[in-house]
Formats: C-alpha cells, structure tokens, sequence
C-alpha cells in the first residue's frame, strides 16, 4: 500500500464517520440507483469475472461447479473407460 491509497482510505474513512457517505447513498437510492447500475454492470462485465466463472465451474463444491458437471458432455476417454468427465 502506498501513500497514495492509504490517503484515500482515510479521505473515505471521514466520509464514512461524518455520515457524508450515508446522504449520498441515500439520495443515490431515492434517485433510481442509477450510478450504482452502473457500477454493477462493469464489475460483472469486468474480465476478472469471466476468469472466476471460468475457475468456479472447476470447483465441484460451488453451484456453478455443480451445474457445469451436470451438463458436461461425456468425453470420448469417458466413454471408452467408464471414468467420470472430470
């Protein structure tokens, strides 16, 4: 962390505290949350997230492990042996 960020961290800390973050959320909410779409729409749209669906559909444990390996299509190999698609 540099003193870059730690001096942001600390602006938006005083926000926090002052209840300056609160108004403006507040009045972002009451104004149809438009700013906060959007946010939201680049975060999903971000490549970091096509990478994570990618890693989470190889992760058994999680529901999108569990549906890609609902819908996996055999492989020739599994075919052949008998083993799981894994």
């Amino acid at each position: 962390m540099n003193d870059q960020v730690k001096t942001e961290m600390q602006k938006l800390l005083k926000e926090i505290q002052s209840g300056a973050f609160a108004r403006e959320w507040i009045a972002e909410a009451r104004g149809g949350a438009r700013r906060f779409a959007e946010f939201r729409r680049g975060a999903v749209e971000h490549p970091i997230e096509k990478v994570g669906a990618k890693l989470r559909a190889m992760m058994p444990w999680t529901e999108e492990g569990k549906a890609a390996k609902e819908h996996k299509p055999a492989t020739k190999q599994s075919v052949r042996t008998g083993a799981s698609a894994v």
